[in-house]
């Protein structure tokens, strides 16, 4: 995670699934279902927390780390059969947090479907980054998550511009300063 990129912070607030394997002293507000007088979470606790919050409770052998749906073997099925077809916007960190789920847990599978999914996903996006009109974007802020979208956004000012490169659209061009390279005389 680098300390200034939005994305990855954004990231690390996507909430997990986690079950307490042991009682957890002073974590009563995590659970929905608890009450002012109920400090402390028992053990077999099942509630939702911020993945950075959820790492280091796993780091530390104070949890187990429940797989999301989005994750699950099920799903994984669904994206090796047609990685295209499924919608990722409703998780617009999709890649981010199953990379953290997966170093975490040591997952290698996990880890491949991600890549397997990204570079066919890629190929598409790519594709209608560079075909598309502006006006179907409606159609991309549905299907893909935010690291798609952003590809997406990156392709096509690019194939904007290389059209007007080639059309010789770029016909203001203002001349640079240039500075001065007479050699300055010495006084002996």
């Amino acid at each position: 995670m680098s300390y200034y990129d939005i994305d990855s912070i954004l990231a690390e607030e996507e909430k997990l699934p986690i079950q307490f394997i042991v009682e957890a002293k002073y974590l009563g507000q995590f659970s929905p279902n608890s009450t002012d007088d109920s400090l402390h979470l028992k053990e077999g606790t099942k509630v939702d927390c911020q993945y950075w919050l959820a790492s280091q409770l796993w780091i530390h052998s104070y949890c187990e780390l429940l797989i999301p749906l989005q994750y699950s073997q099920q799903f994984q099925q669904k994206l090796k059969a047609g990685p295209n077809e499924i919608p990722l916007n409703s998780f617009p960190f999709y890649y981010d947090i199953g990379l953290y789920i997966s170093n975490l847990s040591e997952d290698e599978r996990l880890n491949n479907i991600l890549l397997e999914t990204f570079a066919e996903r890629y190929k598409q996006l790519i594709s209608k980054s560079y075909n598309w009109q502006n006006n179907q974007f409606t159609e991309l802020n549905n299907h893909y998550c935010t690291i798609e979208k952003d590809l997406y956004s990156a392709g096509y000012d690019s194939s904007v511009d290389f059209t007007k490169w080639r059309n010789k659209s770029f016909r203001d061009l203002e001349r640079t300063p240039t500075y001065n390279s007479k050699k300055r005389k010495r006084n002996n």
